[in-house]
């Protein structure tokens, strides 16, 4: 018994030093990389998204365009909302809001899922 209390005695001293983060690999070392692992596979995924958000919004833009109209990404927000900016026959077309809905954030919502909704600006 003596032989374990010296070994996780010498543990939490040397844990000490480092504000109780163990300097070298220890029990929880395997699970410390799985969650780092896990942060950096949602930022990519993330980025992933936002990667297909543009390109979407790239490839919707000629349609827009051939009716005198255009769209601009502003800004992908947390939460999922998408932020557009119509320009030219669409900034004020009545129909716009059909276009945002059924066209845009369809599409969106196609290609990444953690698309909330569009929203002009």
């Amino acid at each position: 018994m003596t032989g374990d209390a010296d070994v996780l005695g010498a543990k939490r001293a040397e844990c000490a030093g480092t504000g109780g983060r163990a300097k070298t690999a220890g029990p929880f070392q395997p699970y410390q990389s799985l969650v780092l692992f896990s942060g950096s596979r949602e930022k990519i995924m993330e980025e992933t998204e936002q990667a297909k958000v543009r390109e979407t919004i790239d490839a919707i833009r000629p349609h827009l365009q051939a009716d005198g109209g255009d769209i601009e990404l502003v800004s992908i927000e947390g939460d999922g909302t998408v932020k557009v900016k119509l320009k030219g026959a669409c900034a004020g077309c009545p129909g716009a809001v059909m276009t945002l809905q059924f066209g845009v954030e369809r599409a969106l919502k196609e290609v990444a899922p953690s698309v909330k909704g569009v929203v002009a600006v």
